[in-house]
């Protein structure tokens, strides 16, 4: 979770299960994320395929030891601009999430959660399961947390987050 002043950015994905769970009994968010992640690795493996696992693993792996390493630290790139943080966040994570999505990998979570829903569904676009499933974690931590602010600024980097991944994968299948 980022934290910019006294706004809380509530991540969406396991990782935001994983940080609510942190702020209310301790441990750390990442070794959470991690173990949450096992048994959803585990079925996406069976219906998606190995390819899923290789990639993913990785990500997941280095999403949960990064989020250890870089919790303690405070980034200030765009100083106290709070949305321009939001967008340039979402905008960077968006590509990284697209060409991770387009490689056949997830970052774990709600990602592999709508892999397998779309390889039920290939209709269905992947952003708009992602905003349905992180809105839902988000609403949860904003609840918790009490923060209309950070809820909305949550909301504008999943809404971002998505556009950008949607974006990237009709590309894609268009080029196919």
């Amino acid at each position: 979770m980022a934290m910019t002043g006294n706004v809380n950015i509530i991540p969406g994905n396991f990782i935001g299960i994983a940080k609510m769970i942190t702020m209310l009994s301790g441990g750390q968010t990442g070794r959470i994320n991690a173990a949450m992640n096992v048994p959803v690795m585990i079925i996406g493996v069976w219906i998606i395929g190995k390819k899923l696992l290789v990639y993913s693993a990785i990500t997941v792996a280095l999403t949960s030891l990064l989020t250890d390493l870089w919790t303690p630290l405070h980034f200030e790139v765009f100083g106290e601009s709070l949305i321009l943080t939001v967008a340039a966040g979402a905008v960077l994570m968006g590509m990284g999430v697209g060409l991770i999505l387009r490689a056949g990998g997830t970052t774990g979570g709600t990602t592999t959660l709508v892999r397998i829903i779309a390889a039920c569904f290939p209709q269905a676009k992947m952003g708009n399961m992602l905003i349905l499933l992180d809105g839902l974690i988000i609403s949860a931590g904003a609840l918790l947390l009490h923060d209309f602010l950070g809820f909305v600024y949550s909301i504008l980097y999943e809404v971002i987050l998505c556009r950008i991944i949607d974006r990237m994968n009709a590309t894609h299948r268009n080029k196919k």
